[in-house]
């Protein structure tokens, strides 16, 4: 897989945050060797920036996955305040 086919601008992926932990993101830019993540439900100052390697052959990162690779039961629905 390439860096240009994953992941894409606009695309939830599972994404391993700083504290270790599998979560659902949004990727929300790429530059360069960097992407930029909105962590599904958290504020914007929660965002995180992922370095990527790639030699322009094959993607390698150990701290992003496909969407649902890792993360269970994430439904894609946003929950409201009062829905617990």
């Amino acid at each position: 897989m390439t860096a240009q086919e994953f992941p894409k601008i606009g695309q939830y992926i599972d994404f391993k945050d700083r504290d270790h932990y599998w979560q659902v993101g949004l990727v929300l830019a790429k530059n360069g060797h960097s992407i930029k993540i909105r962590n599904e439900g958290w504020p914007q100052k929660y965002d995180e920036i992922i370095t990527i390697a790639d030699d322009s052959s094959t993607f390698k990162c150990s701290k992003i996955q496909p969407f649902r690779s890792i993360v269970r039961g994430y439904t894609g629905q946003k929950k409201s305040p009062g829905s617990r």
